[in-house]
């Protein structure tokens, strides 16, 4: 792992992957690399992440999937250049308000194999979200604001309990996959014709 770092600090690496390198504690040395605009840490046993990682704000894809997090890093509010966040096989039991909504120029949200069971209405700040993925979670709801979302084309609920999705779900006019098996669900929203 460390000659990774050190070949990332020296050659101005634009991503570093220490995937599957049993890291506990993400480096702080890591926040030096002030050009980075990929980083994968999947594949360890992180549980939190360094305030230092502020630095990174040219970061735009950030790979956390397969570790120890117990709650999404508020760290991640500051980043705003990310488009990409994998979220994945971790212990997340909530997505807090304030840190997903500073993620404004986000394309990609993977949160599956997750402990999550509500999304904040605040998900609507995500504009440009493209791709949303909560398969196998616990959510019981999904909120009306996804409905604001212009820009999703893709919605992964697969293996949640949910009951009944929002009527302004139908809102999202670039919706080409909705992914809902699993489920609770026993009627669709009515899909109005204009």
């Amino acid at each position: 792992m460390a000659e990774s770092v050190v070949r990332a600090l020296y050659g101005k690496s634009s991503s570093l992957n220490l995937s599957s390198k049993k890291v506990k504690d993400v480096p702080k040395c890591v926040s030096r690399l002030t050009n980075l605009s990929v980083l994968l840490l999947n594949n360890n046993s992180i549980s939190s992440l360094p305030a230092e990682l502020l630095s990174l704000q040219h970061l735009e894809e950030l790979n956390l999937g397969n570790n120890a997090l117990k709650e999404i890093p508020a760290v991640l509010s500051q980043l705003e250049s990310l488009k990409k966040l994998y979220l994945f096989s971790n212990q997340i039991t909530a997505v807090p308000p304030g840190v997903i909504g500073g993620l404004h120029n986000l394309v990609v949200l993977n949160l599956n194999h997750n402990h999550i069971q509500r999304l904040p209405p605040e998900i609507k700040s995500l504009s440009k979200l493209q791709h949303l993925s909560v398969l196998d979670n616990k959510l019981e709801e999904v909120p009306a604001e996804l409905g604001h979302l212009a820009k999703l084309s893709e919605i992964n609920l697969t293996s949640n309990n949910l009951s009944l999705l929002p009527q302004q779900l139908c809102q999202c006019k670039d919706l080409t996959k909705l992914h809902l098996a699993r489920n609770k669900l026993t009627s669709l929203p009515e899909v109005g014709i204009p």
